[in-house]
């Protein structure tokens, strides 16, 4: 589709009797649109983008809105149309899916494609300007094009704004299950109006990923470790290994330790402890 098209022959293209037609006419189009066009075309927010394809307020309100409300943390849906376009053609281009080492993973990969000596970490950038960015020390560097990826107050600084950038807070909960309610790979979507939550997924978290420690992790590089309590203890497959069960909260977690560390550490039903869950564990 060209940058500047009527809004009326949008609507059109993608208006259907059903609401999965209409979603699998917004895949097509998006499909055959490239990056470049997207962010050259006009812009509006979701909301007027939505509204002039056609969409229903039923299916905003119970589809898009906790979906793409959720993944640009603006549930009134007045984000840039271009973004909703550019997320839209991700997910559509296929699966949505998480390196098996982490989010981190991908500025490794990033960086592996990388000349050698051309990344500079851990050094402050004293100011930006076009073409140009400023080092300790007076050094100046220049390219083609600088990209400011910051927290608001740091970006506010750097681009010298007078005016500062609003934060947009958002909490991540997570739900433990005392088993899986579907096998497929689904994303479930919370379309009644509530604001507690927007995207839930199902995480199953397994023993092996899963240790114990009598005393709060430090200098770990486990970074996900919260207090539990020993619930029970049950022998494994293994004669050298113990199935423990723990609580933390209202969540239930199994760890499989060995017999010797449950011994070293003291550990029995009632006791206080600290669980640590492998990131790696969390992504899978």
């Amino acid at each position: 589709m060209p940058p500047y098209y009527d809004s009326m022959v949008a609507k059109l293209v993608v208006s259907g009797t059903t609401r999965n037609e209409c979603l699998m006419r917004l895949r097509r189009e998006m499909l055959r649109k490239t990056d470049e066009e997207i962010f050259s075309s006009p812009e509006t927010t979701v909301q007027a983008a939505l509204r002039g394809r056609g969409f229903s307020r039923r299916i905003v309100d119970h589809f898009f809105r906790p979906w793409i409300g959720g993944a640009m943390l603006d549930t009134t849906l007045s984000g840039s149309s271009r973004m909703f376009e550019f997320l839209f053609r991700m997910f559509a281009l296929g699966e949505a899916a998480v390196p098996d080492r982490g989010m981190g993973a991908i500025p490794a990969q990033l960086a592996s494609r990388l000349p050698a000596g051309c990344l500079r970490l851990g050094v402050r950038v004293e100011a930006v300007e076009p073409g140009c960015v400023t080092l300790p020390g007076g050094e100046r560097r220049t390219a083609r094009a600088v990209v400011v990826a910051a927290e608001a107050a740091e970006a506010v600084r750097l681009l010298r704004q007078q005016h500062s950038v609003p934060w947009r807070p958002v909490w991540c909960f997570y739900f433990a299950a005392r088993e899986v309610p579907f096998e497929e790979p689904l994303l479930v979507l919370s379309g009644g109006g509530a604001r507690a939550a927007y995207q839930v997924g199902c995480l199953r978290v397994l023993a092996r990923d899963v240790s114990l420690t009598t005393v709060e992790p430090r200098q770990t590089s486990i970074q996900n470790h919260f207090p539990c309590e020993i619930e029970s203890v049950a022998p494994d497959a293994h004669p050298s290994q113990l199935l423990v069960r723990v609580r933390c909260g209202a969540s239930l977690l199994l760890a499989r330790i060995t017999r010797r560390a449950y011994a070293d550490l003291g550990l029995q039903p009632g006791a206080a402890a600290w669980v640590q869950v492998k990131s790696v564990a969390l992504v899978q």
